[in-house]
């Protein structure tokens, strides 16, 4: 086991990277979540039948979390990398962590949807009633923002 990156977040939290050995899995790569009190506050480990070994750790502008490593058997092994979010999931696990931090990934651009994350779906766009304003004077009308 080893500590491949510490991070210091905007909220005084910290965030951990580490590779981890699992009997079962093979080595996985290991993202701590702890308190500004030093706190354990999320941890989880991710990994494929292969081994994953997490190498660094950085903090992207919008909060995501970025681990960078490698994936291999031993015999052959590529680049990984993986974002988290905020709070330390891969994917939207519970409406709690997408009220904590949207997922940018679900953001599809449109101002004529609501774009959340929903627990066991991931990503949705829900569209909206048409009539609805959508900046410079313009409407939603069959979930596209036209003007009136």
């Amino acid at each position: 086991d080893g500590v491949a990156g510490l991070a210091t977040l905007s909220d005084g939290r910290f965030a951990v990277a580490a590779t981890a050995q699992v009997v079962s899995k093979g080595w996985q790569v290991r993202l701590l979540l702890l308190g500004g009190d030093g706190g354990k506050l999320h941890d989880s480990a991710h990994g494929a039948a292969v081994n994953d070994y997490a190498r660094g750790l950085t903090v992207l502008k919008d909060s995501r979390l970025l681990v960078v490593g490698q994936r291999g058997d031993g015999t052959a092994s590529d680049g990984l990398i993986k974002t988290f979010t905020a709070w330390g999931h891969d994917q939207c696990v519970t409406a709690g962590y997408c009220a904590d931090t949207p997922l940018p990934a679900c953001n599809d651009k449109n101002p004529c949807t609501v774009d959340s994350c929903a627990p066991g779906k991931g990503c949705t766009n829900t569209t909206l009633a048409d009539g609805h304003s959508c900046g410079s004077g313009k409407q939603c009308k069959g979930g596209l923002c036209q003007a009136p």
